[in-house]
């Protein structure tokens, strides 16, 4: 990712600048964070389908459950790879 030109825009207009720096820089954290919970999203979706058929009687996973679960596979994904 490239730097963002602080300095060669606040040469041209100062007060322009600060607010584009703003809204650019809260833009760019809800994209982040909307990302973020896209991921998060994904993965419980994808671990309730694998685990209604097993247990339809059981409570709902708790989101302790589904991190556990997602570390678990990763690792073991990993640990695959190595082989």
């Amino acid at each position: 990712m490239s730097l963002f030109p602080y300095e060669e825009m606040v040469a041209i207009n100062r007060e322009f600048t600060t607010v584009i720096f703003i809204v650019f820089m809260g833009i760019f954290k809800i994209l982040l964070y909307n990302m973020f919970i896209a991921i998060i999203s994904a993965h419980y979706f994808e671990y309730q389908r694998e685990h209604v058929s097993e247990s339809s009687d059981e409570e709902e996973a708790s989101i302790i459950e589904l991190i556990i679960s997602i570390v678990r596979n990763k690792l073991n994904s990993k640990d695959d790879d190595d082989d």
